[in-house]
């Protein structure tokens, strides 16, 4: 397995190669993408990036539910 890496905007556009304990990812670029709800952001390999923006699309999709249904009492 690599060693874990804290990628920086000086990293932003390389490709590397990266083994993982899952596999190999070839050719992958480092990225930077940011939340659009909460601004959060992540630099990374797009493989990670792709990770990071769908999990805060489920998350911030959850949480607006979740006000809705306690705007409607239906959370206790």
């Amino acid at each position: 397995m690599s060693e874990e890496k804290n990628f920086t905007q000086d990293d932003l556009g390389k490709i590397i190669t990266m083994t993982t304990e899952c596999g190999t990812y070839y050719e992958e670029r480092i990225v930077q993408v940011f939340c659009d709800i909460c601004t959060a952001s992540f630099i990374g390999t797009m493989r990670e990036a792709g990770g990071f923006v769908a999990g805060h699309d489920a998350f911030h999709k959850w949480e607006s539910n979740r006000n809705a249904a306690a705007a409607h009492g239906l959370i206790p």
